[in-house]
């Protein structure tokens, strides 16, 4: 008797184990992807440039290397993304400081890559060479309602940008 109790609580320990590891295993599917999609974004814009001129620019692109584009990866891990406290894994800040800053021309920034995001709360787009928005029909930064702190900080060329269109 005192061997099947042993045995049955094991077993619903094992069992729980199981189901809160699922909920702490990393970042959403959408929001992983929508990471992905970010870091090609940035890399393309990147593409072709000689002008890594800084350690620190050169840094801060290696960085994104962290951003794999493997299942099993917890991206919640990834340099420059945190999530929710909680086991839902939302990506809650996103920092991509100093990613464009020394292009020759300005870029524009792909609103709508922002839009897998429900839960984010803080955006950082400081020290980039943005000149304006693109996006959706109708895509704004005012997509990402929850927002509390977006930094856009030092923006070179930034011009032509409406956050509550």
């Amino acid at each position: 008797m005192k061997l099947g109790l042993i045995i049955s609580s094991l077993l619903y320990f094992v069992i729980l184990m199981l189901i809160q590891n699922q909920g702490c295993n990393g970042c959403l599917e959408k929001e992983r992807i929508g990471l992905l999609e970010i870091k090609h974004y940035i890399l393309s814009q990147d593409e072709g440039y000689s002008y890594h001129s800084t350690e620190e620019y050169s840094y801060n692109i290696k960085e994104l290397g962290s951003w794999v584009d493997d299942r099993d990866s917890n991206c919640c891990s990834w340099k420059r993304v945190k999530c929710s406290n909680t086991s839902s894994g939302h990506i809650t800040e996103l920092s991509l400081y100093l990613l464009l800053f020394e292009t020759p021309d300005s870029k524009m920034l792909n609103v709508s890559l922002f839009r897998p995001f429900e839960e984010l709360r803080l955006l950082d787009l400081s020290y980039n060479s943005f000149q304006g928005w693109i996006g959706n029909e109708g895509t704004t930064l005012a997509l990402i309602y929850k927002i509390s702190l977006l930094n856009l900080y030092k923006l070179k060329k930034f011009f032509n940008f409406y956050l509550l269109c």
